[in-house]
């Protein structure tokens, strides 16, 4: 009985975290950082 309360407790904070992430990102609001091409290493045309 108590494994069965565990799992459903451990599902339910799952389907919390992942509603809460998906409202989150949903939204629009959250803006990833931009990538900045640099370039690591000399380049030479010649």
């Amino acid at each position: 009985m108590r494994e069965r309360v565990a799992y459903l407790f451990m599902i339910g904070v799952l389907i919390m975290l992942l509603a809460i992430t998906f409202g989150v990102l949903g939204k629009g609001h959250y803006q990833p950082p931009k990538a900045e091409t640099v370039v690591s290493f000399p380049v030479t045309l010649v």
